[in-house]
């Protein structure tokens, strides 16, 4: 039970040292499993630790240490998230160097944006001597050994260090939405990927209702990056960032439109047949020879 002088009784001064002693621990054992490229098992120790330092002055050190193996994972997203959190708590602590830091791996992540790699992209495997049965398998990038510039792939539960050229980028992960609904103020939407497989509906409310939210809600699911997502309305449009009210509006009168003249056209379809029927029934199956008689002229057939 926390108390106004620390955690069950010990005081402030000692539960902060605790706390800072745990922090340390976490971090270093963090940065031993990203030394050998064990990126996944890292990270939830780097998070604990920047979690543990939330209040501490210290806070900018882990939040440097955490965008640095966020750059090794290629997770660039979370990367800049967490420096632009740096240089807001610069200010705790040596302050020009933390920001000079946090500038640093800003412009480290937009270079390695160029090259077109991120976490989660799915590529296939070519080029290698070595292991040639693995050549043709498809496997997904984890992330990046600086030390040896060559990348971490993993192949269902193998886990590779590839130079560039072993590798090729698979197509975007598509996803196909169908028409958005509104209810109660929320907006609801459907998709499935591009295997046909139905993934579980998004729903935005309105001050949410951003494709970046959208692709990162289906990013989830798919266990990858957001910037890989392509998300595909049913006209056809594929959606870039920005506010998505508009065009859930549009595609809502595009379906209503196409409702309305499906039933137009059925109901063309059932006069026409109806039509058909009348006239069919101006003649009887009566055959002389290989003339049809009208029914109206009431004679009778031999």
């Amino acid at each position: 039970m926390f108390t106004h002088n620390g955690f069950d009784g010990v005081p402030a001064s000692a539960s902060n040292f605790a706390g800072e002693m745990q922090a340390i621990d976490l971090k270093e054992e963090g940065q031993r499993l990203q030394r050998e490229g064990r990126y996944e098992e890292a990270l939830p120790l780097m998070k604990r630790s920047a979690a543990l330092r939330e209040n501490s002055h210290t806070l900018c050190l882990t939040l440097s240490e955490l965008t640095l193996l966020y750059l090794d994972m290629l997770k660039l997203d979370e990367a800049d998230a967490t420096s632009h959190k740096m240089l807001r708590e610069a200010h705790r602590y040596d302050e020009a160097n933390q920001r000079r830091i946090a500038q640093a791996n800003l412009e480290d992540s937009a270079e390695e944006r160029k090259l077109g790699l991120l976490y989660g992209m799915s590529v296939q495997i070519g080029g290698l001597t070595s292991r040639p049965e693995l050549n043709g398998k498809e496997g997904i990038v984890k992330g990046k050994l600086r030390d040896r510039d060559r990348y971490v792939i993993s192949v269902k539960s193998m886990v590779l260090s590839l130079n560039r050229n072993k590798f090729v980028i698979q197509p975007d992960r598509i996803v196909q939405l169908s028409v958005p609904e509104k209810q109660d103020g929320m907006w609801l939407f459907c998709g499935t990927g591009l295997d046909g497989s139905k993934l579980d509906p998004v729903q935005l409310s309105l001050e949410r209702l951003k494709a970046e939210h959208l692709r990162k809600e289906f990013a989830t699911q798919l266990c990858c990056q957001p910037a890989v997502i392509k998300l595909v309305f049913p006209n056809g449009v594929s959606i870039n960032d920005g506010a998505l009210e508009q065009l859930c509006m549009q595609l809502q009168t595009e379906q209503a439109s196409a409702g309305e003249q499906a039933d137009v056209t059925l109901s063309s379809n059932a006069a026409t047949g109806n039509a058909q029927r009348d006239a069919s029934n101006e003649h009887f199956g009566c055959e002389a020879g290989t003339q049809w008689l009208p029914r109206h002229c009431h004679i009778r057939c031999w």
